[in-house]
């Protein structure tokens, strides 16, 4: 008999969850069946949702007043250090919730 996932609400739109073996990042954009994506750890994980993320904000331009802004590009230290910050609350989100 398959155990029922234990979710982490991220957003409306991404949970995590984990198996025995891998962190799941569960997409609940447009579909009620989620789409699953698997990671062996969690800075996989949090590298993926940063990935994600910068996509979603280069998809939909910022107008402001008119004005198309240009993309901005980062350097690959920033984004490692955001992605470890991204690390550590998920870490702190999953351990908050073990503890309810």
């Amino acid at each position: 008999m398959r155990n029922k996932l234990i979710e982490y609400k991220l957003n409306d739109r991404w949970s995590i969850s984990s198996d025995r073996w891998n962190w799941i990042l569960l997409d609940y954009q447009n579909t009620r069946k989620p789409i699953m994506s698997f990671y062996s750890n969690l800075e996989q994980l949090s590298r993926a949702l940063l990935d994600l993320k910068a996509k979603d904000a280069l998809a939909r331009p910022s107008i402001t007043r008119g004005y198309i802004s240009p993309p901005v590009r980062l350097n690959p230290s920033i984004l490692d250090e955001i992605a470890q910050e991204l690390e550590l609350f998920l870490q702190g989100l999953i351990n908050n919730e073990k503890t309810k």
